[in-house]
């Protein structure tokens, strides 16, 4: 699996980038970008499953991001960061952009069990097929 971080704030990709084992939770490449124009390049040229944006970046927004990747690379997994409070962020998971579900408190640790909770659910899922 192949993670890509995308926040404009440097500090949160490099906190996020080294405060997790992430070869240990399973994550085999770790890509990081510091906007959408970024994100885009290493999801062009790269294969990645899993995508962990900001949702407020200058520029174009991390909901546009995921929109546009939806519709390129829907097998993609995207899980959006917001310190929108949750009302607002319940109204963005029914606005159309792909997005699955909320969390009702985000810190480093929500972040690595979603990650992980996605990986596992995924390999889980192809076993049954297979």
């Amino acid at each position: 699996m192949n993670l890509l971080l995308v926040d404009d704030e440097v500090a949160m990709v490099q906190i996020m980038k080294e405060a997790v084992d992430w070869k240990r939770q399973g994550i085999k490449e770790l890509y990081t970008a510091h906007n959408a124009d970024e994100a885009k390049d290493i999801l062009e040229s790269t294969k990645i499953d899993i995508l962990v944006c900001d949702i407020e970046m200058p520029g174009e927004s991390g909901l546009e991001l995921i929109k546009w990747m939806e519709d390129i690379y829907p097998e993609i997994i995207s899980i959006i960061l917001t310190g929108a409070r949750i009302p607002l962020a319940m109204l963005l998971t029914h606005a159309g952009m792909g997005l699955n579900g909320i969390w009702w408190a985000l810190s480093l640790t929500s972040i690595v069990k979603g990650i992980i909770f996605t990986l596992t659910f995924r390999q889980t899922s192809r076993t049954k097929l297979n």
